[in-house]
């Protein structure tokens, strides 16, 4: 199990350069078929000054990560996500962004891991995120394979 002395921490800063073949496999993968997310065309005619990801892209940023109070845990269930604009993800940007586990949830031999994954435009002054990511993880006592 996650001990709880990791409940608030956040991981060190990572770097994602989010390019149109990045936004354009995603998009693929998950079957979106939005002009938006594919056409730099289509997404210029919707106001974009390049294509824009899919609401649910930041999830592929957690394997970019650190994760240091997930290391040498076993497999983890994913029980939901949200997320949160206050702008899009456009290709050609670069975002710097973090992981907060903000709560564990210790139920029986269950553990539910609520993390935050927040990032911003690498070039922007504003500390404002762009977008922020939610999601539950769960964790069961017997599936872990290192200590806490």
């Amino acid at each position: 199990m996650i001990d709880l002395k990791w409940e608030g921490k956040t991981t060190d800063p990572f770097q994602i350069d989010v390019s149109r073949k990045l936004i354009q496999d995603y998009s693929l993968v998950i079957g979106e078929k939005n002009p938006i997310h594919h056409d730099p065309e289509a997404a210029k005619s919707g106001g974009y000054p390049n294509i824009i990801a899919p609401l649910t892209f930041p999830i592929i940023f957690w394997q970019h990560a650190s994760v240091l109070w997930l290391e040498n845990h076993g497999p983890l269930l994913h029980r939901d996500q949200t997320f949160i604009y206050t702008e899009p993800i456009v290709a050609g940007r670069s975002y710097v962004c973090q992981i907060q586990l903000k709560r564990i949830i210790n139920r029986r031999n269950i553990q539910f891991l609520e993390h935050e994954l927040f990032g911003r435009v690498e070039s922007s002054i504003l500390k404002d995120p762009s977008f922020r990511a939610n999601s539950t993880l769960v964790l069961k006592e017997n599936t872990y394979a290192g200590t806490s």
